[in-house]
């Protein structure tokens, strides 16, 4: 997938005559972000297109604004494959898939034929992109984000503010927060993205939120080839159980009746793993402003 972003560019909303959409876009809008028309068919919001002008094809919003170099996409799970190939053969480089819920197949299509095209891809179901008073792109609520040098990637939206509260209550602030979405099968990973953090100028430290039974090691070499820079690892869930394995009734009715205990084992591995590789780890998000 290619990691080429253009944050300055014009943006397009795709479904934006879904009432709900069309009120994500005008404040993504006030905020800053660069839109400049969305595409969908619906009678309903057209005197609403003084703010947002509404075009029915991709095709004839570039013909009015000129180049786009973004796409957001909010239309329907089974039209999110046309809407993206759409917007991929007018010459729109950057796709954030907000919809929830898309088939896998499709997505699998969406993944190889953004390939072949060199488009890249953030999501589906992703919260979006963040750049705090600068862009919005997406679900993000802005309110919770305040302008600094460090940067936020995790799947889950609710952890990035917990973890941003935590940066502005220590006046840190975030140089960009993103959401990689939350469907099995995502267009861009954790790889990709510390590339290209490791080139914003902005950003001197990087967050990476990671679910301790999801964590895998292979990560922490991907750190060490792609960027130089400082990275946190907030594990989420270093206290919950792991997997058991029981072989007999007896043992599963003794594991029922007596206390459990925090696996422990798999926490102290995988923070030997990162502490080799000189990455710092927070096991809850108020430690993170000690670690910078």
């Amino acid at each position: 997938m290619s990691i080429n972003w253009n944050f300055d560019g014009q943006v397009i909303v795709q479904g934006i005559v879904k009432p709900q959409v069309f009120g994500k876009a005008l404040a993504m809008k006030a905020y800053g972000t660069n839109i400049v028309a969305g595409v969908g068919i619906s009678d309903e919001l057209i005197e609403l297109g003084e703010e947002i002008p509404i075009f029915d094809l991709v095709e004839d919003a570039l013909s009015v604004v000129g180049e786009v170099t973004t796409s957001l996409i909010d239309v329907e799970p089974y039209d999110v494959l046309d809407a993206a190939k759409e917007a991929i053969a007018c010459g729109i480089k950057n796709l954030i898939i907000l919809t929830k819920n898309i088939p896998p197949l499709d997505i699998i299509k969406l993944i190889i034929h953004a390939e072949n095209h060199q488009v890249s891809i953030l999501g589906p179901s992703t919260p979006g992109l963040i750049i705090p008073e600068k862009i919005s792109w997406g679900n993000f609520q802005t309110q919770h984000f305040r302008p600094g040098s460090t940067s936020i990637i995790s799947y889950s939206e609710y952890l990035i503010y917990e973890v941003a509260r935590e940066l502005n209550l220590a006046d840190f602030g975030q140089s960009m927060a993103i959401g990689l979405g939350q469907e099995r099968i995502i267009a861009s990973d954790i790889d990709q993205w510390i590339k290209i953090l490791d080139q914003d100028i902005n950003t001197q430290t990087i967050i990476w939120i990671e679910k301790l039974s999801n964590f895998e090691t292979s990560v922490v070499k991907s750190f060490q080839k792609n960027t130089s820079k400082p990275i946190i690892v907030y594990l989420v869930g270093s206290k919950t159980l792991g997997k058991r394995t029981f072989k007999a009734a007896t043992e599963i009715l003794s594991h029922n009746l007596s206390h459990t205990m925090p696996a422990k084992n798999t926490y102290v591995k995988i923070s030997n793993i990162l502490k080799k590789a000189g990455i710092k780890i927070a096991k809850k998000p108020a430690e993170i402003p000690n670690l910078i």
